[in-house]
């Protein structure tokens, strides 16, 4: 079983008419509730515990504006070049990407790790079989590595649920979990973390560190609308709000794991949050959502 990060405690006391009563754990809460019906809690909130980021050939770059009231950490898992490190279909090349967003965490003083996200370009798959997963998996990530630029060390794989095309059949987010959870060695040595990143319904997944749910594709599938009614939000606060709601309603997909990470989206997303608009979103999100909800993320995630 891979890592997993817990969420972020600070204690609650509600003065009642019984006295004092321990009222739970409390990650974010805000005396504004952005209209809800939910009660308000005076807490002053924290970062997030850590913040994800993956991109697309759309905004393959990091242009998120990040303060260091954001996260207290940084994951990317931006994705692989191709097997000899060229790039792709829009991509921009992997040492730049990499580069690039480790100026921003840096610059918001939010330490950073990378991770590997495989290629799915339709040509040469990531895996050739179904069989030996973990050890294509530690080939894969050595590649990756030398793929990044000097210095990079990589700490864990993301795995998007709807990709298709990084190998055969029986090659899929589900079977290379369990060839993770077995084991698989990183380049530098230690365990490979996990992630899954998919429909809301994957930030259920078990037993991974990062089970990641894309909250931003509305209206353009009526199957991923997370906000009540459409159109998509048109200001930042008002986006982390909506999705926050959305979840305190849904709790089923955001269960007890501790792993469950919402995902905001970028320019390409079906619902976009600009990408300036992030710090407010995020604490928007925090001051909306429920202690339950709060209680069993992970952390936040961006995909651009």
């Amino acid at each position: 079983m891979t890592e997993k990060f817990c969420p972020w405690p600070v204690p609650l006391w509600v003065l009642g008419a019984v006295g004092l009563l321990l009222a739970g754990w409390l990650g974010a809460c805000s005396a504004d509730s952005g209209g809800s019906s939910e009660p308000d809690f005076e807490v002053e909130a924290g970062p997030w515990p850590v913040l994800y980021w993956t991109n697309s050939n759309s905004a393959p770059e990091f242009q998120w504006t990040l303060t260091a009231a954001v996260a207290d950490r940084g994951v990317i898992a931006p994705m692989n070049a191709q097997a000899d490190c060229q790039t792709w279909g829009g991509f921009a090349t992997l040492p730049d990407t990499v580069s690039g967003a480790e100026a921003a965490f840096n610059a918001a003083g939010i330490p950073l790790e990378v991770w590997m996200r495989p290629r799915n370009d339709g040509s040469a798959p990531q895996f050739s079989s179904a069989d030996d997963l973990g050890q294509q998996a530690e080939t894969a990530l050595s590649q990756f590595q030398a793929c990044a630029g000097n210095g990079v060390e990589v700490k864990g794989f993301l795995c998007v649920h709807e990709d298709t095309d990084i190998g055969p059949s029986g090659v899929n987010c589900d079977s290379l979990q369990d060839a993770f959870e077995a084991g698989v060695t990183l380049p530098s040595g230690g365990t490979a973390a996990f992630g899954v990143l998919g429909a809301p319904g994957k930030m259920t997944t078990a037993d991974v560190t990062v089970a990641g749910g894309e909250l931003y594709e509305c209206p353009a599938d009526p199957n991923f609308c997370y906000f009540d009614p459409p159109p998509c939000p048109t200001d930042a606060a008002t986006y982390g709000r909506a999705m926050a709601t959305w979840l305190n309603a849904n709790a089923d997909k955001a269960p007890a794991s501790g792993t469950a990470t919402p995902f905001f989206g970028g320019s390409s997303a079906g619902c976009p949050l600009e990408y300036d608009g992030l710090p407010a979103a995020a604490e928007a999100f925090r001051a909306t959502a429920t202690p339950a909800i709060l209680s069993n993320l992970a952390g936040l995630g961006l995909w651009s």
